[in-house]
């Protein structure tokens, strides 16, 4: 009986360093890179900078009423709260963050996001994690290599990086 469960705890254990590996040396684009975002400060310290925080990742959202360039933009999130701007990983995050924007907002049609494919021929989050979740109104290849989020339907549109001014979202 001692032999049988010493074989099947050496089985469980090979497995299991055979699964990690393969994760570690997985080549495979789609598989993410990096996780979604964890939580970097509390719920507490988000309300008092004046964000909210997502339900679902944790990431404070910071609402920065000042039509600049995505470029600008994302200097600023860096410089002053240390963070990018802002990556969203579902789409209630989504809902949530567009209705705060029309709130803080206003009338401005658009504002920022950190999806971007300047660094390269793919879309990627400034801040790193991986792409689990779009929601472009149209996903055709126009050239345009930032994305904004309508203000009056949720959709994200590519954009135009370099002379599109808009407002923007930071996220910690």
């Amino acid at each position: 009986m001692t032999n049988v469960f010493f074989l099947f705890f050496v089985a469980i254990n090979i497995i299991a360093m055979a699964k990690a590996a393969s994760l570690r040396c997985n080549d495979d684009a789609s598989t993410p890179a990096v996780p979604t975002p964890s939580p970097t400060i509390s719920a507490e310290d988000c309300a008092n900078l004046k964000g909210i925080k997502s339900h679902s990742t944790g990431q404070c959202f910071l609402f920065v009423r000042s039509n600049i360039t995505f470029i600008q933009a994302e200097s600023f999130c860096e410089n002053f709260y240390s963070g990018h701007l802002a990556s969203i990983h579902s789409a209630f995050d989504n809902l949530y963050v567009a209705d705060h924007a029309r709130e803080t907002f206003g009338s401005d049609n658009q504002f920022y996001i950190g999806l971007t494919s300047l660094e390269s021929a793919n879309y990627t989050w400034q801040d790193g994690t991986a792409v689990d979740y779009t929601d472009f109104v149209d996903n055709t290849n126009n050239g345009y290599q930032c994305t904004t989020v309508s203000l009056k339907t949720g959709t994200w549109i590519k954009t135009e990086c370099f002379n599109t001014v808009a407002n923007f979202v930071c996220s910690l």
